[in-house]
């Protein structure tokens, strides 16, 4: 494997809990919405409309409240039912049509598209478009040559983030319960980073 270039990618499911409540309500999509966490506490997820409102993660909900603007907000309590089950959809799509395939939370998971080349991109926008219409799912594909942005960037400028790796085949959606057994690991032990490289700009790399 030493001279076979590694191909990497994350796949990140965008704003999931904000996403998943707007699958079965179609009034949410194009408003400002966020969820709040156990007992209405804080926000822990956000639409892109939300973020551009200024609206922070983790803001307090008694303080969104006071906002002048709060009445364009659609408020929701999380539902982690149904989060999981969306979770163990998004996944199961893409382990089926993947070589390699590491869960990393309940919305993010690494691929391994050493095996398929120059093939990678059209798979991975391939599988985006799927995930899409089978689940209503948006989701981005970060590719690079290894699991360290920072070593990516200087090589490539195509960075993925790099995070530690859950087993997938653990049979678990979301974070591994068998936190206490070794994961198996693609490539070096990677980094902490985020995702600038998106298949949505696959075409201009």
């Amino acid at each position: 494997m030493s001279d076979v270039t590694r191909v990497f990618a994350l796949a990140d499911a965008n704003n999931f809990y904000a996403s998943c409540e707007r699958v079965f309500q179609p009034e949410l999509p194009g408003k400002p919405t966020v969820v709040l966490s156990n007992n209405d506490g804080c926000v822990i997820a956000r639409s892109p409309e939300a973020k551009a409102m200024g609206i922070a993660m983790g803001a307090p909900f008694f303080k969104l409240k006071e906002r002048a603007d709060f009445r364009r907000v659609q408020v929701r309590s999380a539902n982690f039912t149904l989060y999981g089950d969306m979770s163990r959809r998004f996944m199961d799509i893409i382990a089926p049509n993947t070589p390699d395939m590491e869960i990393y939370s309940i919305d993010e998971c690494f691929i391994d598209y050493t095996r398929t080349g120059a093939a990678a991109a059209d798979r991975a926008r391939d599988l985006r478009a799927m995930i899409l219409q089978w689940t209503g799912l948006s989701v981005s594909f970060g590719l690079g040559a290894n699991q360290d942005p920072r070593q990516d960037r200087q090589q490539s400028g195509q960075a993925i983030a790099g995070r530690r790796i859950h087993h997938a085949r653990c049979g678990h959606t979301g974070r591994c319960h068998q936190g206490n057994r070794r994961a198996r690991r693609m490539g070096d032990r990677p980094r902490n980073g985020r995702t600038d490289f998106s298949v949505n700009d696959i075409h201009n790399a």
